[in-house]
């Protein structure tokens, strides 16, 4: 036995003489900010000091036992852990966040739930086709001189690129690359430079630097996994982790990203090629921000918002939506569970035709704040737009809960004239958004399990049929409506589904399989 303590001990010193700490200062103002702790070659822990009070209050760990990484948070500078967030690996497709929070900072995480997503993120075609703007992109940096190895293209500047990039974009293609992450990275660096503590963008600017100098990202143009019909509505998909199932038949390892190989249509400089050179450029930007492991759904919506922000072109029409992707992409927030990031995204997905992932942010936002009026319209108001009345028919639901109440809180007040601004009278009248809107109320406001499986169980074929029925008459916009309809209802069944939420999944997985399978069934319309 004491052979066995003293071995222990020994190998416990020898791993801590191994720990290497690295103090930065990464918004340069002569403070330490972030400390990164290594074993080895490896990055096991990151402490950060995100609101310039000197304490490190923020860290992530990495490579725990079953978790990938965790990060834990002291939102109160009371020395103790109130925000926590686990990743783990479900399968080769899929990891689950675990957000756990303590509300009232008694030491116990009251808050609980789950948020299932992909390890490969894609990027769908979400704007309408970008102006041309792009000229010759020869002039943009200087040549790139490298030589071909195993069909892929290594460059001086963090990436290999496949063979297939240049024959498909042209031989400029590493230099279009470089230009769009080196204008990307001046962008972030530009939105931080006048705060004093070192907010999103400045840390995103940072570790992209340090992605870049340590390893070679691959970059793909051609996809032998899979056809064409998965990347209907797609540009382009990324690893956002060590755990993302390799490419290639292992050949190619996380970071990676694969960009749409059906693109370009055209290698002409005319108005379609412009646009999509334009939309490749912001398309690069944003799966480098997945390869630091953001994902869409999960945390802070940055790939999106960083690129509108950085690479657009903010011409009179885009204004709105660059500026909103801005306030975003700064990331001056303390976490993604604070409101402020809530209304700035729900704000920003509302331009940029991103209503799934406000909604998403919306649902998250509840789940912390169970019984708040705000969490509450907010959710409505995801969902109140010209061609979606559910947010219309949530907000009346609300409004009866709360009665007189809601008339004295005058944000709430604000929001729901927003909704009723934003929403068609020519589409409330359909019953299926007023069924999904009672589904909403009770799963995510009355947080009824029961309520909520009954509601689904005896109406989705009545939903299916009123929104198959939509999609035949002479409104061509009805298609716009029976979408929103459908993807507001996938969310939440996904929700019950995948992330357990309301605890259904325990005793009724069966259940919501089958409803769940119904929406995904060829005849929906």
């Amino acid at each position: 036995m004491r052979f066995i303590i003293v071995l222990s001990l020994f190998f416990n010193t020898y791993a801590a003489q191994k720990l290497r700490h690295k103090k930065i200062d990464i918004n340069k103002d002569g403070k330490i900010d972030r400390i990164e702790i290594s074993l080895g070659k490896k990055i096991v822990e990151i402490q950060e000091d995100r609101n310039g009070d000197g304490k490190f209050e923020f860290i992530t760990k990495f490579n725990l036992k079953e978790i990938y990484k965790q990060t834990l948070q002291d939102t109160n500078g009371d020395g103790k852990i109130d925000r926590r967030v686990s990743y783990r690996k479900l399968n080769d497709s899929q990891f689950q966040a675990t957000i756990e929070v303590d509300k009232d900072f008694d030491g116990v995480f009251e808050i609980k739930y789950k948020n299932t997503q992909s390890l490969i993120q894609k990027q769908e075609c979400h704007l309408p086709q970008s102006k041309s703007v792009i000229g010759e992109l020869s002039a943009l940096v200087n040549k790139v001189s490298a030589s071909f190895d195993d069909g892929f293209l290594p460059t001086d500047f963090g990436y290999r690129i496949e063979n297939a990039c240049l024959s498909k974009w042209g031989q400029d293609f590493p230099n279009f690359l470089k230009s769009s992450i080196h204008d990307g990275i001046a962008c972030l660096k530009e939105l931080g430079k006048d705060i004093k503590n070192p907010v999103g963008s400045t840390r995103i600017a940072y570790d992209l630097e340090q992605l870049l100098s340590k390893n070679e990202v691959t970059v793909m143009c051609t996809d032998r996994a899979d056809d064409m019909k998965y990347w209907e509505g797609t540009l382009a998909y990324a690893s956002v982790s060590e755990k993302t199932q390799d490419a290639y038949g292992g050949k190619v390892k996380h970071p990676y990203m694969a960009i749409n190989p059906g693109q370009p249509t055209s290698l002409e400089f005319t108005p379609e090629g412009d646009a999509e050179r334009n939309e490749l450029r912001k398309t690069l930007f944003h799966e480098q921000l997945h390869n630091l492991g953001y994902s869409h759904g999960e945390g802070f919506e940055f790939s999106y918002a960083c690129e509108d922000c950085c690479l657009s072109y903010n011409s009179d029409d885009e204004k709105a939506r660059v500026e909103a992707a801005c306030r975003v992409c700064k990331g001056d927030y303390n976490n993604e569970g604070d409101v402020r990031y809530v209304r700035d995204f729900l704000d920003y997905s509302k331009h940029a035709y991103l209503s799934s992932n406000g909604m998403r942010a919306t649902i998250n936002y509840i789940k912390e704040n169970p019984g708040s009026i705000e969490a509450q319209v907010l959710l409505a108001r995801a969902q109140g737009e010209y061609f979606n009345p559910i947010g219309l028919h949530l907000s009346t639901l609300i409004v009866s809960d709360w009665g007189p109440k809601m008339y004295d809180n005058e944000m709430a007040n604000e929001l729901i004239d927003k909704i009723e601004a934003e929403s068609s009278a020519d589409y409330a009248a359909y019953p299926s958004a007023r069924i999904v809107a009672s589904v909403f109320h009770e799963a995510y406001i009355k947080q009824d399990p029961v309520k909520t499986l009954e509601l689904l169980k005896n109406n989705i074929s009545a939903i299916k049929d009123n929104l198959n029925k939509r999609m035949k008459d002479t409104d061509m916009y009805n298609d716009y409506y029976a979408s929103s309809v459908k993807d507001s209802l996938s969310i939440v069944i996904d929700d019950l589904y995948l992330n357990d939420h309301l605890g259904l999944g325990t005793g009724h997985t069966l259940e919501l399989q089958e409803i769940r399978n119904s929406l995904k069934e060829d005849d929906f319309y």
